[in-house]
């Protein structure tokens, strides 16, 4: 992590589970989101003093978190991370300035299923299908197809241009 000056490097412990994929947020704490090996999305941040991790469970009874979340804060301490659940649905986990979290099942576009997800700050929260079509969540699920009809396996930081 950045001390303000330098770069130090050390041990995070183990949070209890293997886990892969990260996605990390700055805002009012460092924070960095990791889906664990038994389903769970796990926080790992800086609580003023050390490194402390968080379990915020599984995105729904009875699913697992799959793949690699998506994180960005918005409205200063609100901290939205969007993880594809194991059901081929698109779950966004909310943590609040009070560290209360709630999750919520966006779905998935009709008949399709989420594989990958990469959100925006600016709001654009674009999905990888198991199909390897592109889509957006924006209330309704439009998907794009795929680029010279060639499968998406994945996507980093996504812009909308209007």
């Amino acid at each position: 992590h950045w001390t303000g000056s330098q770069w130090a490097f050390g041990s995070h412990s183990n949070p209890g589970t293997d886990v892969e994929g990260c996605s990390a947020v700055r805002g009012s704490t460092d924070m960095v989101f990791l889906r664990g090996f038994d389903g769970t999305l796990r926080e790992r941040f800086w609580n003023g003093n050390a490194w402390a991790w968080r379990n915020h469970g599984r995105p729904a009874p009875g699913v697992d978190a799959f793949g690699t979340p998506s994180s960005y804060a918005i409205s200063g301490p609100t901290t939205r991370v969007f993880v594809p659940g194991r059901n081929g649905h698109l779950y966004r986990f909310t943590l609040d300035a009070a560290n209360q979290g709630s999750w919520q099942d966006f779905q998935a576009p009709p008949g399709k299923s989420v594989r990958k997800v990469h959100a925006t700050a600016s709001g654009g929260i674009f999905a990888i299908t198991e199909d390897g079509d592109v889509c957006r969540r924006s209330g309704t699920w439009p998907c794009y197809g795929k680029p010279d009809n060639k499968h998406v396996w994945d996507c980093s930081d996504p812009i909308l241009l209007d």
